[in-house]
């Protein structure tokens, strides 16, 4: 027997399943269709021929109780001529009734084929037809509504975890954090990467930057000008090459090498 302890399985306003199907076995093409889009939206969608291995052997009147009692953010009924006349459509419309009669939202989605009335749903409840909406724009509709109800989104460190056991809390907490030490270690490394020159002092900054400015001459231009290559474009704009040289090394003075120096470091005089 069903006990009243509003079990739903949920944390927060987390459920099991975003939504689930009510519907009739002479409606299952359109459903199907409109089951097939949400899934492949990575949506949770309780619908029976998705069940069928996790049903196998379950008391179906209880297990189904429960899913649409307590399982799903939402229930769409498809609303038919047929729909009204099946057992199962009667028991699953009594157990989503029990749940909706309890909250202060909505729960049920009506969706009807026709005018067929419904004992204990209420006209006043807003409902959508297939006049107005074919199977891909049901499901868009359904995934609005589940954006709309979705609350936002926690901090990564401050999501709940839900079924997971005191060990396995620690070892993420700790893996969190790890994540959190490691960010640190690799901001704090560019940092001192970006800033290695300016905490340097100035002669030993000095003798870096000559060493840097070491290069090989390739080329003599015509204008007594030196260029580091010797292929094309070389001397372009010094009258083209005078000659190769293959061993010349050009280097920056040591005056000029300090006094860049000077204009970085935070140690100059």
């Amino acid at each position: 027997m069903h006990t009243d302890n509003n079990s739903h399985a949920k944390a927060g306003n987390s459920f099991e399943y975003d939504v689930t199907f009510s519907f009739a076995e002479e409606d299952r093409r359109f459903v199907d269709n409109v089951a097939a889009i949400l899934r492949r939206k990575k949506k949770e969608v309780f619908y029976d021929k998705y069940q069928l291995i996790d049903t196998w052997g379950k008391n179906l009147y209880t297990h189904l109780d429960d899913i649409y009692r307590n399982k799903a953010r939402f229930c769409v009924m498809f609303i038919s001529e047929h729909y009204k006349r099946k057992l199962w459509t009667r028991h699953e419309s009594i157990s989503a009734q029990a749940r909706a009669f309890k909250e202060n939202e909505e729960y049920i989605l009506p969706f009807r084929f026709d005018n067929t009335e419904i004992p204990g749903l209420l006209d006043t409840v807003a409902y959508l037809t297939v006049n107005e909406y074919n199977e891909r724009r049901l499901a868009q509709a359904i995934m609005e509504k589940l954006e709309m109800s979705s609350p936002a989104p926690l901090p990564l460190l401050s999501r709940p975890a839900i079924g997971l056991s005191p060990r396995q809390q620690f070892f993420r907490r700790l893996r969190s954090k790890a994540k959190l030490l490691l960010l640190g270690i690799i901001l704090l490394g560019l940092g001192i990467f970006l800033l290695a020159d300016r905490l340097t002092p100035v002669d030993t900054l000095a003798r870096r930057i000559h060493e840097r400015s070491r290069r090989t001459i390739r080329a003599i231009c015509e204008d007594d000008t030196f260029s580091f290559r010797s292929g094309s474009g070389a001397c372009s704009h010094h009258g083209g090459i005078a000659r190769k040289v293959d061993s010349a090394i050009y280097t920056k003075t040591m005056e000029a090498c300090l006094e860049e120096a000077k204009q970085i470091s935070w140690f100059a005089p």
